[in-house]
């Protein structure tokens, strides 16, 4: 082969073509997982477009029939027979056409790479393209080639049903995280891989706290990989919030450094607590993007070290490297792009977002899901989407001081609620509301 020919292999194609016509099982393979761009000479191109129109026509594939088939292609050309019967000679055994497939496979594989090779070579020298763009196009291009022996995913119901059965009779852990506040995971079960959960709220709600306060206990409580995406607040600001929360002292003190020395001996007992926790990332990056969460994820999970659950603090903060004629056209496309990595990854993905001036709007505060901000397909995409209200937030002296309601406003797999909890502000916490005592009514 010469330096500038690209990989292959010919007498591997003979062999898969001659095997081909020695045995129907060896026909129905090749065409079953190969395709014309595998063989890198034409005239084997020719050839094998003939074996898959015999096969798929249920007609043998023998020299004969491969013969008649090619001659009608090319007009009535006379093909010479001994080239095929030579091709069949070239097979010690047809049983070992597993072989020649993979090798054919291989070859094709390192030929895209160089071809897409040379398109990523252009791709970076287009100025033009800011450096997302760039990103996520040499992603598709990689796609490509990684994909071209992608198996076909879909499977028939009959397939499927009783394995069904069995996961539901099984007491295996099912896949998925809970979220740490007992009434809210005995209506969602669990966050589930694939999943987009939206927390929506008017700012200083309580967004940012409700998602951190669950990937500590992702983190912490169940010992798994969480990856912690803030566009709004600082490492040190999302550090401020855990330490207030795990050593229970008042994020104002925390914040102006006037800790007493209780509060610092239980501020340096969590530190310790904590400070193996590497399984633990967060990433406050301000310009993170799809395609940079993408190639986050992508790199984690080659490392195998891909999260339990991701969060992404807040979805209005984040940009989409493709100009949008509007605001909510961009928002939509971040929300279904977040959707698909949720899909890709396998992982639950939760996202903040705004809510607009609705709320506030009405007699009782209470938001409901079309008050998603520039939501766009947001309320489509989710598979879950939780609402926070506060009504100490409107009026201070309310009966129900230091209560918020976690509303379940859409919920794909099941029952919507609202759920109420216990909000101490002050330590960055939500907890379970305490029982009443009995009698108390």
């Amino acid at each position: 082969m010469s330096a500038d020919e690209l990989p292959h292999d010919i007498e591997a194609e003979e062999a898969c073509l001659g095997a081909a016509m020695l045995s129907p099982d060896s026909a129905a393979l090749l065409v079953e997982q190969l395709t014309s761009r595998h063989f890198y000479r034409p005239a084997h191109q020719v050839i094998f477009e003939s074996v898959a129109e015999l096969v798929n026509r249920s007609v043998p594939v023998e020299p004969l029939s491969v013969k008649v088939q090619l001659e009608k292609r090319a007009a009535g050309e006379v093909v010479d027979t001994r080239v095929l019967i030579e091709m069949i000679q070239s097979v010690t055994s047809a049983g070992h056409v597993g072989f020649y497939v993979d090798r054919l496979k291989d070859l094709l594989y390192r030929r895209d790479l160089i071809l897409e090779g040379a398109r990523l070579t252009r791709l970076g020298r287009r100025v033009d393209l800011d450096r997302d763009d760039v990103t996520e196009e040499a992603r598709k291009v990689l796609d490509r080639v990684t994909g071209v022996d992608t198996p076909n995913t879909g499977k028939p119901l009959s397939e499927l049903i009783y394995p069904f059965l069995d996961r539901l009779e099984s007491k295996a852990v099912d896949a998925g995280v809970t979220t740490g506040w007992a009434d809210l995971d005995h209506l969602l079960i669990k966050l589930r891989p694939g999943q987009l959960i939206v927390v929506g709220a008017r700012p200083g709600m309580g967004k940012s706290v409700l998602m951190v306060n669950m990937a500590l206990h992702v983190g912490l409580k169940l010992g798994q990989r969480v990856l912690f995406v803030s566009l709004e607040m600082s490492e040190d600001e999302i550090l401020a919030r855990i330490i207030a929360h795990q050593a229970k002292v008042t994020l104002h003190n925390l914040q102006a450094k006037t800790l007493d020395e209780d509060a610092w001996a239980r501020v340096e007992k969590r530190a310790a607590e904590m400070a193996s926790a590497d399984h633990i990332v967060i990433d406050d990056d301000p310009g993170m993007t799809i395609a940079s969460l993408r190639a986050t994820l992508s790199k984690a999970r080659r490392a195998g070290q891909l999260p339990a659950i991701v969060f992404v603090d807040y979805l209005q903060l984040m940009t989409s490297p493709r100009k949008s004629e509007n605001r909510q056209q961009e928002v939509s496309e971040i929300s279904r792009s977040l959707k698909l990595l949720a899909k890709d990854f396998d992982v639950p993905i939760v996202v903040g977002s705004q809510l607009n001036r609705g709320p506030e709007m009405r007699a009782n505060k209470r938001p409901t899901k079309a008050d998603l901000r520039e939501s766009g397909s947001l309320e489509q995409d989710a598979d879950v989407v939780i609402l926070l209200h506060r009504e100490d937030a409107y009026e201070p002296e309310s009966p129900r001081a230091g209560e918020i309601d976690l509303i379940v406003d859409k919920h794909r797999q099941g029952a919507t609620a609202t759920i109420t909890a216990a909000f101490q502000g002050h330590y960055a916490r939500i907890a379970d509301m305490e029982p009443e005592p009995v009698g108390s009514r």
